[in-house]
């Protein structure tokens, strides 16, 4: 047997605290690169993908920049999950907030340039044209925000009751398991 310890440094040193941390940006950091790698792909579905709605771009392009949003904000999760426990439920419940705002006003301003311009026989399509401008907005994460904002709020319930089992009795705590 050697004197030797297995770890040249103790369990509180900053190398052990920094490395959990340093795994997880490099794998947000693989995840966002894949996301962006979705652009190269080669799929042409031409015109068929245009109607009464509009147009959309290339489809591998809008698909990588909305996938690198979805990456950006579960990042976000995650690190306000893992850094601020206290603060998960407000930041969900503003960033939802904030981002049902913003998809209102922005479907509610392409509706209403919309409805001047197509005629009336084929304003039925009204929800196509929905879907078109929340996939086609690219520059703001409409989607990917509402659902971070609600996976926020959830987790923040899970945390708030998770606290609220340590203060209780095992027999009266809400969280099943426990």
């Amino acid at each position: 047997m050697s004197d030797v310890p297995d770890s040249p440094c103790p369990a509180g040193c900053r190398w052990h605290a920094w490395r959990g941390p340093l795994w997880a940006a490099a794998g947000w950091l693989a995840a966002a690169g894949g996301a962006v790698s979705v652009a190269a792909l080669p799929l042409d579905v031409g015109e068929s993908l245009c109607g009464m709605w509009g147009c959309f771009p290339p489809l591998p392009p809008l698909l990588a920049v909305h996938l690198l949003w979805a990456v950006g904000l579960g990042a976000g999760v995650w690190a306000v999950r893992r850094l601020r426990p206290g603060m998960v439920r407000p930041a969900g419940v503003v960033l939802f907030l904030a981002a049902l705002v913003v998809a209102g006003a922005v479907i509610g301003r392409d509706l209403i340039e919309w409805v001047e311009w197509v005629p009336a026989e084929d304003r039925h399509l009204w929800p196509l044209r929905v879907a078109h401008a929340v996939a086609t907005r690219t520059d703001l994460p409409l989607a990917q925000g509402l659902a971070a904002g609600a996976a926020l709020t959830a987790l923040g319930r899970r945390v708030t009751r998770a606290a609220a089992c340590r203060r209780t009795p095992p027999a009266t705590c809400p969280v099943s398991g426990r």
